[in-house]
């Protein structure tokens, strides 16, 4: 392809001719252009003839970009001929990706942003496949930025990661308007949705609405964790084929869990009919290396994926994520029914932080859920991860959740029940371990004198009063010796005791960095009012005794 007058052709170029090419096939066996005699293959250019004669487009005939990236993905070059590189749009709407975002971009991001607009505008869809940690949802954010100029957006994810997709956009995109469809109070028409500029819904909700959600025009269809419609038969994966955009975008690091059928469920929800029908795709994709490599060279044109090697060196030491996560019904009830309780002040609190921190191993609360998520694509990426939790029997609940990721990741704990002479074996093991793991701590029992540089993600499950004890917790895997840098999520339920937690270690890690003294190891009578205000149902209580 060659762009002679500022527009993108299909062009024959001879080996080392330079020029704009041939925009017609040659006749016979031999040619001359500029002056030089060439010699032709026959049969090369017979195939050549019959391939071209497919295309949608014929040769000389200025190209879209969506008919640029249909060539690039369906031309199989025959011998003898070669394909030059894909020619840049300089297009009507390029922007500056920094614009569309409030905070640094790292190049890279810059780079998957700018990608994602070029596929937007030819309409064409997308499967971000960055790994974790590199900041997936600030790229499909800086394209919800840029594609609302045109009309809202919709963006599906699990349940567990509303509540962090609404903080990331009011963080990075506080000028657009964001909408949570989800509960028994939601919206029952595209109409009270039409005002909004981004509207988040989960996985379940988006099934059971799909009747009215796919009457919109949405501009971008988001799909995070797009694990979750990587079986082409569920519920979900049809509904989501039913909903209109004029791109889906797929956001997963791991979008081959099992076999290669993920790749193509996944696949074909945001570029339909790219990929052979499914029951020729399984033939010609078996479950092999080969057959990975090249399903691999087929999606390449479609799909933004860097690996955290690849960009290490524009990243900092260390990466610090609060995530917000919406409590489920289940457990705020029971959060709800402590608050209205006649128990003490003092004795309610810590009855709550119990209760937030508590795991239900049938039905998962949603930030076990979160954990899940976050935890399956790190094993898949054959890292390592800390996860610090407070209580006994959330860590011992942790460690028997994690035998559900199968045989080969390593699962240790240790707390304050572990013998001292026990727990440098443990951390051996860890290490030592040739494949993913994980290790449950107590931050308390896991605070100082322990190097565990084999993880480079670490997971606060549960908030602490103190924010020396998180940091030092932290320290454990982001200290010298460190080669990686170092992911840190601190987890906590919006709305309940934890969002005041979290609040207060940023407040008293701000005061130790100014040098003042910190505050008290435990909430004020402020701070205690604040708590027993708050409720994940939004109920209004009547306020505890001190």
């Amino acid at each position: 392809m060659a762009a002679t007058t500022g527009e993108p052709i299909l062009c024959l170029q001879l080996s080392g001719q330079p020029g704009p090419g041939l925009t017609s096939l040659p006749t016979s066996g031999q040619i001359i252009c500029n002056g030089t005699w060439y010699c032709l293959d026959p049969i090369a250019v017979s195939e050549l003839r019959d391939r071209i004669s497919e295309l949608p487009v014929p040769l000389g005939v200025p190209l879209t970009a969506a008919q640029v990236m249909e060539l690039t993905w369906t031309w199989s070059v025959p011998n003898g001929f070669a394909l030059n590189e894909p020619v840049q749009f300089a297009a009507d709407y390029r922007v500056a990706p920094q614009s569309l975002v409030k905070g640094q971009l790292y190049p890279y991001q810059t780079v998957g942003i700018e990608r994602l607009l070029d596929l937007y505008e030819a309409g064409i869809g997308c499967l971000l496949a960055d790994e974790m940690g590199l900041g997936k949802t600030l790229q499909i954010i800086g394209l919800l930025a840029h594609a609302v100029r045109s009309g809202p957006s919709l963006v599906v994810c699990p349940a567990s990661t509303l509540a962090n997709w609404k903080r990331e956009l009011s963080v990075f995109a506080p000028h657009l308007d964001v909408h949570i469809h989800q509960g028994p109070r939601r919206f029952g028409g595209t109409s009270q949705l039409r005002p909004f500029d981004v509207v988040l819904t989960s996985y379940e909700t988006m099934a059971q609405d799909v009747h009215f959600l796919k009457a919109a025009p949405w501009e971008v269809v988001a799909f995070d964790e797009a694990q979750f419609i990587k079986n082409p038969t569920a519920d979900r994966t049809r509904s989501a084929h039913l909903l209109r955009a004029k791109a889906k975008v797929a956001i997963t690091g791991t979008p081959i869990e099992n076999s290669l059928r993920d790749m193509w469920s996944i696949v074909d929800l945001v570029v339909p009919n790219y990929l052979p029908q499914l029951e020729d795709f399984l033939v010609k994709y078996p479950d092999v290396s080969a057959a990975a490599k090249s399903l691999a060279g087929k999606v390449f044109p479609i799909v933004i994926r860097r690996r955290l090697a690849d960009v290490a060196e524009s990243l900092p030491e260390r990466i610090n994520t609060m995530v917000p996560i919406a409590m489920g019904a289940e457990q705020a009830s029971s959060y709800d029914s402590i608050l209205s309780s006649a128990q003490a002040a003092l004795p309610k609190i810590s009855a709550l932080r119990v209760c937030a921190a508590a795991i239900d191993t049938d039905t998962k609360s949603t930030k076990h859920q979160f954990l899940h998520e976050l935890t399956s694509e790190a094993f898949s990426n054959n890292k390592k991860v800390l996860v610090f939790a407070s209580f006994s029997a959330v860590i011992d609940s942790l460690a028997e959740t994690f035998k559900m990721h199968g045989t080969g990741l390593f699962i240790g704990t240790l707390d304050g029940r572990t013998p001292i002479q026990e727990r440098q074996g443990i951390i051996d093991g860890f290490s030592a371990h040739d494949g993913p793991g994980v290790l449950i701590l107590n931050p308390r029992a896991a605070g100082v004198g322990l190097n565990i540089q084999a993880a480079n993600y670490v997971v606060h499950f549960t908030p602490e009063w103190n924010p020396a004890i998180v940091d030092q917790a932290s320290a454990r895997a982001h200290r010298r010796g460190q080669l990686q840098t170092v992911f840190i999520y601190n987890l906590y339920y919006e709305d309940t005791i934890e969002e005041v937690m979290i609040n207060r270690l940023e407040y008293k890690r701000k005061l130790q960095e100014d040098g003042l003294s910190p505050l008290s190891d435990g909430p004020s009578n402020q701070e205690v009012s604040r708590i027993l205000a708050l409720s994940p149902n939004g109920v209004t209580h009547a306020p505890a005794s001190l």
